[in-house]
């Protein structure tokens, strides 16, 4: 699985979240953006991964904004992981299968990720 690969994406945000909500640490979209070396991917790309995380309900705190010509986030309370993000980012196959490929780098990724 290469860095850009979606499921590996997910995982690295989610356990970002989940890392800083457990902390007490409010995350905000500024520190979330795509074409850095935790995210080396289009901003279309990043778009298609937020999406699809708040559709599913893993992510809360933004909205989608529709705009001509494509769409932005705004942020509401402060993206954050949900109990349901939590849930699929422990017991999901897909992601249990990141984590070992990851192995200890799993842990360790999300502590050092957007400092």
């Amino acid at each position: 699985m290469a860095n850009t690969d979606f499921s590996v994406l997910v995982h690295k945000l989610l356990s970002y979240l989940n890392e800083s909500l457990q902390k007490g640490r409010k995350v905000t979209l500024e520190e979330l953006v795509a074409n850095t070396t935790d995210f080396p991917i289009s901003e279309d790309y990043w778009r298609a991964l937020l999406q699809d995380l708040l559709q599913k309900g893993l992510i809360a705190g933004v909205a989608e904004v529709p705009m001509i010509g494509g769409s932005r986030f705004k942020e509401t309370t402060g993206i954050r992981i949900t109990m349901d993000g939590a849930q699929y980012l422990s017991d999901n196959p897909k992601m249990k299968q990141v984590r070992e490929l990851l192995g200890p780098a799993a842990s360790i990724a999300a502590s050092i990720l957007f400092k």
